[in-house]
């Protein structure tokens, strides 16, 4: 017989004299864990069952207190005074936890991983422990008032003084800082804004390139599931389902920026020198043209957001948008060439390239007009200089230059974190990217760049498994066009990267102008954005998280799990698994299974906290759910395998949690009779 002592009842077995006996399930006891039979009441004498059964035989069952554990953390905007991680026994409480919350943030309050509330007190005990938890303090920041002012471009922490903005109407904003200002208005303009950014979060989210195709080396449009190309993977904020809107005036908004741009792409009638198309600009303010005063030649930034990268000619793609006249050649705008600053930079809006060519040269003009109120902010390009022709700097004041106007959202300050992981974060678009800016060593072929990213990934490089060849968005994103070369400035130790080379980094955007047989490529060195052959060789540079894009991603917390030691023939506690969405779309889980050299030695159900539905789960944008992991050893030693899970995400397809435990013979579950 067995006494299961206050356990689950287990039956009786009747065993033929001289014969074993056969080992039971094991029973189960409501905060304590099975450690085996013994042939004593004193629980001192463990059953081996492999003893021949001579007389009748009571054996009892050994139990210890289950442990549980806690773990505690911040949102990152604030620190914990107390054990983060803790033990604690069935039904105790674990120790005080308190949240501290950084400069200029407030404590908001403890929640689980599945975001439910369990305290708005900084200080946290959490009793009568029954299972798992995980508890993360949440902060915010505490709230200003700000005006657009003197401290354009700059983060605040205080109250900024108000209503000086160069010209226009200062514009006040009520919201949480700190804040990073940006104003704008300019020839008389009577409007001024504020682009505003939190100060540790991203300033802007970039767009989408626009292609939603995938192709392969020779050109040929092939699946995108799994290639990791910019089709497939479609990272930054969804154009708006009508990307421009036809004004009464004789203008189009582009919805997805906010700028508003002359439907007329060719105005001048003709190209123009780029002192000239300086100057044409002012003549239109001069006679109010269209009926607005506040016209400017555009930023290369805000030239290049008209490019669809899924177009063969963004040109005629424009022309078919509303616009007319749109060239098929290149656009002047107002950003000079730090790297040659005789020369300044153009779009060309038939294939897309970004260049820059001498000032005496001649080119169309597009006016732009307005501030950035679309989903998409773009960023100012870094240009706080002016030249003139020759490329002497002159004073900024009237010259309707980039660096006069530095239209656009402020970069933040710092720019970039280093992280402990040797990953940098990119304070402006939230991007992270490795802090070695040549990885891979040896130049690769376009292919071999978007193979290279997937072992990363496979490696789980880093501590991470989405990685990602960065769009031509992306990687133009990291220049700073004040710099004569933007590597030598990303190489500075106070911008933390190394080894970024002065050379043309591969996108993950093929070109359509060239029949999708090249794909887009940064100079990183003096910023020119153009295309290549794929079967050409450069450098790969990998970046993951920031852009939500519109595809969901798989994510598994925790990476890494040891169990405690566990008697063979017995099951350990289970340890929750939380698996998640942190994509823009919606995920579907097509298996969540172990795998592994010790994969039967362990087993996943559903369960925990917020269970998952089924080992298949669909989860929407940010949603998540739970599952348990049990650890069984039937032989002793140590043990690995992994929690393997499947999606149909083009970023983590396939990604594990790392399982391992030791099984021990000293509190064997065996049978008993």
């Amino acid at each position: 017989t067995f006494n299961s002592t206050g356990g689950s009842a287990v039956g009786s077995q009747s065993i033929a004299y001289n014969n074993t006996s056969t080992l039971p399930s094991a029973p189960s006891k409501t905060g304590s864990t099975f450690a085996g039979w013994y042939s004593d009441a004193g629980l001192s004498s463990a059953f081996v069952f492999t003893t021949p059964i001579t007389a009748d035989t009571t054996l009892y069952a050994k139990w210890t207190s289950s442990s549980y554990t806690l773990t505690f953390t911040s949102d990152g905007n604030g620190t914990l005074t107390g054990a983060t991680s803790q033990s604690v026994s069935y039904g105790d409480s674990a120790t005080e936890v308190i949240a501290v919350p950084a400069l200029s943030y407030h404590f908001v309050n403890w929640s689980t991983g599945g975001g439910v509330t369990v305290g708005t007190s900084a200080a946290l005990t959490v009793s009568g422990v029954t299972a798992p938890g995980s508890y993360t303090a949440s902060f915010a920041v505490d709230p200003i008032t700000g005006v657009c002012g003197v401290s354009n471009g700059g983060v605040l922490i205080a109250v900024p003084p108000a209503g000086l903005c160069a010209t226009g109407a200062a514009t006040s904003i009520t919201g949480s800082g700190p804040w990073g200002w940006s104003c704008g208005g300019s020839f008389g303009g009577t409007t001024a804004s504020c682009v505003s950014y939190l100060q540790g979060k991203a300033a802007i989210q970039l767009p989408q390139t626009g292609q939603v195709t995938c192709y392969d080396a020779a050109g040929a449009t092939i699946a995108c599931a799994t290639t990791g190309q910019d089709g497939a993977l479609q990272m930054g904020v969804a154009w708006p389902a009508t990307r421009f809107t036809s004004n009464a005036d004789q203008t189009m908004t582009d919805n997805l920026t906010g700028l508003t741009w002359s439907k007329d792409a060719n105005t001048a009638v003709g190209t123009k020198t780029w002192q000239l198309a300086l100057d044409y600009i002012k003549a239109l303010n001069s006679s109010n043209y269209l009926g607005h005063s506040d016209w400017r030649l555009p930023d290369i930034h805000e030239l290049r957001s008209l490019v669809n990268s899924n177009q063969s000619n963004s040109a005629t793609w424009l022309n078919g948008q509303g616009f007319v006249n749109t060239q098929n050649n290149f656009y002047w705008s107002s950003s000079t060439s730090a790297y040659l600053a005789s020369s300044a930079w153009i779009a060309n809006m038939d294939f897309g390239n970004l260049g820059f060519f001498s000032k005496t040269g001649s080119y169309f003009i597009w006016p732009v007009r307005g501030g950035q109120s679309g989903s998409s902010v773009l960023p100012k390009t870094g240009q706080t200089s002016c030249y003139d022709t020759s490329g002497a700097i002159v004073t900024c004041s009237g010259t309707g230059q980039d660096g006069e106007l530095q239209s656009g959202a402020a970069l933040p300050t710092p720019r970039f974190s280093a992280n402990a992981d040797q990953t940098v974060a990119d304070n402006l678009t939230g991007l992270v990217w490795s802090k070695d800016g040549n990885p891979g060593i040896a130049y690769k072929t376009w292919q071999e760049a978007l193979d290279y990213v997937k072992t990363l990934n496979s490696q789980k490089w880093l501590g991470h498994y989405d990685w990602r060849l960065p769009n031509r968005e992306e990687l133009n994103s990291i220049i700073n066009l004040q710099q004569a070369n933007s590597s030598t400035w990303l190489n500075l130790p106070d911008q933390g990267f190394s080894n970024v080379q002065s050379s043309s980094y591969w996108s993950s955007s093929s070109s359509s102008a060239s029949g999708n047989v090249s794909a887009w490529l940064l100079f990183m060195d003096r910023g020119v954005v153009s295309g290549s052959g794929k079967n050409s060789s450069f450098y790969v540079w990998p970046v993951r998280g920031g852009q939500s894009g519109t595809v969901g991603s798989a994510a598994i917390s925790p990476a890494t799990t040891t169990f405690d030691s566990t008697a063979v023939g017995t099951n350990s506690t289970p340890t929750s698994f939380t698996i998640s969405n942190p994509g823009g779309g919606s995920l579907t889980v097509s298996g969540i299974s172990i795998t592994g050299t010790d994969s039967t030695q362990f087993s996943v159900v559903v369960g925990g906290t917020y269970p998952c539905s089924s080992l298949t789960p669909s989860l929407a944008a940010g949603a998540s759910c739970t599952v348990n992991v049990i650890f069984s050893p039937i032989s002793v030693g140590a043990k690995s395998a992994n929690l393997h899970i499947t999606s149909n995400s083009p970023i983590t397809p396939a990604m594990d949690a790392a399982l391992s435990g030791t099984g021990t013979a000293g509190s064997q579950s065996i049978g008993a009779i």
